[in-house]
């Protein structure tokens, strides 16, 4: 049985995000957005490190890591 992980903050990795913006669609609590220079951000005081990492696994790039 491993041990469970401290919940981490998800990151972008920029050189492996297309902006395809499958992330902001699917997170649940609005906290990936594109910026007006058409960038992918994460708003810290709107995710909530959630257990399900849906950003995480919904990239169809792996460009959302922890």
């Amino acid at each position: 049985m491993g041990i469970a992980k401290k919940n981490k903050a998800p990151y972008i990795n920029y050189t492996v995000c297309k902006k395809c913006t499958t992330c902001i669609d699917t997170c649940i609590f609005k906290a990936i957005y594109m910026d007006i220079d058409g960038y992918i951000k994460i708003d810290y005081n709107k995710c909530r490190k959630c257990s399900i990492k849906i950003c995480i696994y919904t990239c169809p790039y792996g460009a959302i890591r922890e």
